[in-house]
């Protein structure tokens, strides 16, 4: 799943993600759609999620431990790459987002994160 990614009039929405991957310095195969409807009233302020697929589960990996690359990119700044998540997936990580959001309220002067599907905190001044 490819979010923030720019929508615009008559797009070719496989060449736009060819291009982020290339970016990325991959060249995979891929077919691109993207997802809920078009709204002319969100148009100019959202963009749709769209569903990117691979032929290769390495394509995939290879691309998610890159995406990091694309926040050096200004045209790339704000699009984030992820995979696509079940329904049982996405309300776990909803679960854990807001508990992690409860420890950042309760103990603001820790570092708190999201580790192996447990939250996590640490004295700001550990490594």
């Amino acid at each position: 799943m490819v979010f923030g990614l720019a929508e615009e009039e008559g797009e070719q929405i496989e060449e736009k993600i060819g291009e982020l991957f290339q970016e990325l310095g991959e060249k995979p195969r891929v077919t691109a759609s993207r997802l809920g409807r078009k709204s002319s009233e969100t148009a100019k302020t959202e963009c749709r999620p769209v569903k990117v697929t691979l032929a290769s589960s390495t394509s995939v990996s290879q691309i998610l431990t890159k995406t990091g690359r694309l926040k050096q990119v200004d045209q790339y700044k704000l699009v984030y790459v992820r995979p696509d998540l079940s329904r049982d997936e996405q309300a776990s990580r909803k679960r854990l987002v807001m508990e992690l959001k409860k420890a950042i309220g309760d103990q603001p002067t820790r570092h708190h994160y999201i580790r192996g599907g447990m939250v996590h905190s640490k004295d700001r001044t550990e490594s």
